[in-house]
């Protein structure tokens, strides 16, 4: 009994090691403005881009995410008519350079990396999200939410 107890300890601790922890990093941010045909109103929107390191899709790295999407805000849901935050997989073998020099290879990366999450904010209102989890790199499962619970309204 005592060794299949310790190889089940061995086991279960190795198993906690070999897990990565998630982190999440800024890339840059990209202003845009549109005009709405019928009255020619200005929209100033607003997207900032996120890479996600170590993500597996599991209810603690969502629930991880969602709270740093409403932490991070720095007021920028409200200084536009729309905000959109966008988590995207870290891609394999891809080194972080500086993104402001280096923007459009990062835009490629982007347009070839998966998107995790997008939320986006309407006039300082908390509008929805949508997880586009990609498993395997090649399917996209979508899932919508409006959940104002997760912090909107602010």
């Amino acid at each position: 009994m005592k060794p299949l107890f310790l190889f089940s300890l061995i086991f279960l601790l190795a198993s906690c090691m070999a897990q990565k922890t998630m982190q999440i990093e800024y890339i840059f941010s990209q202003l845009k403005s549109d005009t709405i045909r019928m009255g020619s109103k200005v929209i100033n929107a607003e997207e900032t881009y996120w890479f996600v390191k170590n993500y597996t899709d599991n209810a603690k790295n969502d629930a991880i995410i969602d709270s740093f999407a409403f932490k991070n805000l720095g007021g920028r849901h409200l200084k536009n008519d729309v905000y959109g935050m966008l988590f995207y997989l870290w891609p394999n073998g891809f080194e972080k350079k500086e993104t402001e020099t280096n923007k459009r290879e990062v835009e490629n990366e982007l347009s070839e990396t998966g998107l995790i999450y997008s939320y986006y904010w309407e006039k300082g209102k908390f509008i929805g999200k949508e997880k586009n989890f990609v498993s395997d790199q090649t399917k996209f499962k979508i899932e919508r939410s409006k959940n104002d619970s997760l912090g909107g309204n602010k």
